[in-house]
């Protein structure tokens, strides 16, 4: 998905274009991006006998469908498990924990401020 992102739209050249080295084989693209299809996260329409893919949804949209599917499938819909999990990772600097703490504080106070 990310490749497909970067360049918005494209055929399974231009997706594998994108990608670092070492890149997949065409078939595995072709394969990966047809199952995104049925999936609902890509479409594709053709142009010239060649299949052009583009993103149905964005990288935000993506990314938070992603963050509540792995809540529920490892942490049993619990986001505290989560941030515990995340926590407790002795791979977290210390700066990275203080970020973490900057971005839980700016939440509390858009949350307390009225609508």
């Amino acid at each position: 998905m990310n490749a497909l992102w970067d360049v918005e739209q494209g055929s399974v050249a231009d997706v594998m274009s994108a990608m670092s080295s070492p890149r997949p084989a065409r078939s595995t693209v072709m394969t990966t991006l047809t199952i995104l299809e049925r999936k609902g996260f890509v479409k594709h329409t053709e142009r010239e006998r060649t299949y052009i893919f583009s993103p149905v949804v964005d990288r935000d949209t993506a990314g938070r469908n992603a963050v509540r599917a792995l809540v529920s499938r490892f942490f049993g819909n619990s986001v505290r498990a989560l941030v515990q999990s995340i926590v407790d990772d002795r791979a977290l600097s210390e700066k990275e924990l203080h970020e973490i703490q900057r971005v839980m504080a700016k939440s509390q106070a858009q949350r307390r401020r009225p609508k």
